[in-house]
């Protein structure tokens, strides 16, 4: 599976990487073709589907926690509301994927995301390192909605 992707990810580097810099939908309506969304920009999409991964690792963290006989329930309650609380304080860290937020986004300002490895490591140990542009291309669009960040594959997220 790791191979395929990272065969996906040297085809989008042969894309033209023009439309990259485009952020409207009405200079790049490719990018958004079959998207059921509002965003009017390829940043906005961006920023919800962040939004959606940390909602979505919450949700199903919780759910894991709450179901564990031996954690005291009242005490899981009040950490899980907290971290709910906080996560809501951050927008559910949205900026992590929209390339115009300077302080909280992992990608730099053309929207290029680096493996930064393993979260148990200091980098990525595969070489060539590698690299993603879901704001080039549909294409790009797509395989990033595949890319695990940390190199460990998320069951709800294998493809």
């Amino acid at each position: 599976m790791k191979s395929k992707v990272f065969k996906l990810a040297e085809v989008l580097r042969g894309i033209d990487g023009e439309k990259a810099k485009f952020s409207l939908k009405y200079d790049d309506p490719e990018w958004f073709e079959g998207l059921d969304t509002n965003a009017k920009t390829k940043e906005d999409y961006m920023f919800r589907r962040a939004q959606d991964r940390i909602r979505t690792y919450y949700y199903k963290t919780r759910e894991e926690l709450l179901k564990n006989p031996t954690v005291p329930q009242d005490r899981l309650r009040s950490l899980v509301s907290d971290l709910h609380g906080r996560l809501k304080l951050v927008k559910f860290n949205g900026g992590y994927f929209d390339r115009r937020d300077r302080v909280n986004s992992i990608c730099n300002l053309e929207g290029v995301f680096t493996c930064q490895g393993r979260w148990n490591k200091d980098k990525c140990l595969y070489s060539p390192q590698h690299t993603i542009n879901p704001y080039v291309s549909r294409e790009g669009r797509i395989v990033f909605q595949t890319w695990n960040l940390d190199h460990v594959v998320e069951r709800a997220r294998s493809v």
